[in-house]
């Protein structure tokens, strides 16, 4: 590991430190936030998704989704590119496939609806939540 790949794993790690003090600071139920914390809460998920760090990138895709059930209002434009990015070019089968769902959920407006738990111990449910809703929403049943 070289000194370069060592720092921006600290970076990176701090940059999703912050955004999850972020979010838990501001757990209002009504889906509001300060203009200014969506657009630092949005640049950190948008940097943590370039990491080098597969972990890093898995956690902030699911961070992305849950936050999005929260603050649907929000612009998540600018996370579309790097999950689409990661969708096609990570080296790691299951974040390509948890980064595409990822973007399909950010872009769907036909009501996908995933049921965040409180302490999850496997967070694996909530991309099964995505994908069994669209399986009943695309697919044709004889």
């Amino acid at each position: 590991m070289t000194l370069r790949t060592v720092k921006k794993a600290v970076i990176t790690i701090a940059a999703l430190a912050i955004t999850i003090n972020a979010s838990a600071q501001t757990s209002s139920t009504d889906g509001t936030l300060p203009k200014v914390r969506q657009e630092k809460i949005l640049q950190n998920f948008r940097a943590s998704l370039k990491s080098d760090c597969l972990g890093i990138v898995e956690g902030t895709i699911y961070n992305v989704v849950v936050f999005k059930k929260y603050y649907p209002g929000l612009d998540y434009s600018p996370l579309l590119t790097e999950l689409n990015r990661s969708a096609q070019a990570n080296e790691d089968a299951s974040v390509r496939f948890k980064a595409h769902l990822a973007a399909m959920y950010l872009t769907d407006d036909s009501g996908l609806e995933i049921v965040p738990l409180a302490r999850p111990s496997d967070h694996e449910y909530l991309f099964r939540q995505i994908v069994q809703q669209l399986e009943k929403k695309f697919l044709v049943t004889n």
